[in-house]
């Protein structure tokens, strides 16, 4: 469970009351719908990733802008001047949240390309390897940044779906609810800290059991 440091502004928690889940399955699927029309058209970006933020929680915040934007620096919006830790492991500090997902795209936009060029000469294996590995860095590295207030587990998913679906694959986890899969917990909290390498063997044992020639998506 997120928390926020000590702070005046509202506090949120992603699981709302039994009342509003009606509401909250309808905009979870609506972002999910925009993650599957997103993979078939184009690259996964900071502004993409934020809208489907916005849609999944627009309704269910208990201040506005805490939907759809990172934490960050904008006296116009001081409650989202934040920092926040997942297990005693704090995320980037907000003020550099903005340019670590920039960056954070930048590179998973290069290799992603990269391994869309060379699909047709790589081997089966090869193909998993290096997809598992980018995903892993691309979701890990967002879990590890943990740019919103809250519901980074969530658009961590909704991130992974996109990435599966890009290549073909059915998604591995389910987005609205926490996985109840053994392995989600310790692979994430290892995200967390910075290795990836838990995860993309978890990646790589999904892909595994859907061995084919995914279509490529060209942007």
């Amino acid at each position: 469970m997120t928390r926020l440091f000590a702070s005046n502004c509202p506090d949120w928690s992603t699981d709302g009351p039994e009342t509003r889940e009606g509401n909250f399955r309808r905009s979870s699927a609506d972002a999910y719908r925009a993650v599957q029309a997103a993979a078939r058209r184009k690259m996964v970006d900071s502004p993409m990733c934020c809208g489907w933020h916005r849609t999944m929680f627009v309704h269910h915040v208990p201040l506005d802008y805490y939907a759809g934007n990172y934490r960050q620096v904008d006296p116009s919006r001081p409650c989202l001047e934040k920092n926040v830790e997942v297990s005693g492991i704090a995320g980037a500090p907000y003020n550099i949240v903005d340019s670590e997902m920039r960056r954070l795209f930048d590179v998973a936009r290069l290799h992603l390309i990269s391994l869309e060029i060379n699909w047709p000469r790589l081997s089966p294996n090869e193909r998993s390897k290096r997809l598992a590995i980018i995903l892993a860095m691309m979701i890990g590295r967002f879990i590890q940044i943990h740019p919103f207030v809250n519901g980074n587990g969530r658009v961590s998913r909704l991130l992974w779906a996109w990435g599966l679906i890009r290549f073909g694959v059915p998604p591995q986890l389910r987005v609205r609810r926490h996985p109840e899969h053994p392995k989600y917990n310790s692979v994430m909290a290892k995200a967390m800290q910075g290795d990836f390498s838990p995860l993309a063997l978890f990646i790589i044992t999904h892909l595994a059991r859907h061995a084919h020639n995914p279509p490529i998506v060209q942007e």
